[in-house]
């Protein structure tokens, strides 16, 4: 099923087509836009990942889930704009597994003041196979406001 437009990235053509990632991306950027599904959202993490949004940093599953709640304190809605994918140089997992990538794009905020604020983002992630689904073992996200 393909994702609503601005969730899927353009990946290089080094990218298989048949690389799980090219579902992951826009899987999770929908799901972060919805607040009514925080546990699938956290789902996608490894249970002693690590998430930095900004200043705010959680490591583990119940740390990711608090950090998640509080994405929505001041935010009545948002919309993702996925831009760019990129992997790391060595497009192949390292020793333990794990894949690097960057992502960049744009993110529109609806305060729950009413004010509408869109800004760049970039982020850094590390995946990881973790029994048959992906996972980020990290995941890094600087908004350039």
């Amino acid at each position: 099923m393909a994702a609503p437009p601005g969730y899927t990235p353009e990946f290089p053509s080094t990218l298989s087509p048949t690389d799980k990632l090219r579902d992951f991306i826009p899987s999770f950027f929908q799901l972060s836009d919805d607040a009514s599904r925080n546990e699938e959202w956290v789902g996608y993490f490894c249970s002693d990942a690590t998430v930095v949004m900004g200043e705010d940093e959680a490591q583990g599953t119940e740390r990711i889930r608090q950090l998640r709640s509080r994405m929505w304190d001041k935010v009545a809605s948002r919309k993702h704009t996925v831009h760019h994918f990129s992997e790391a140089a060595s497009r192949d997992p390292d020793e333990k597994g794990e894949r690097d990538f960057v992502l960049e794009g744009e993110v529109e905020y609806r305060l729950k003041t009413g004010e509408i604020k869109a800004v760049p983002w970039t982020a850094h992630a590390k995946i990881k196979e973790d029994g048959n689904r992906i996972r980020f073992v990290r995941y890094k996200v600087e908004i350039h406001a």
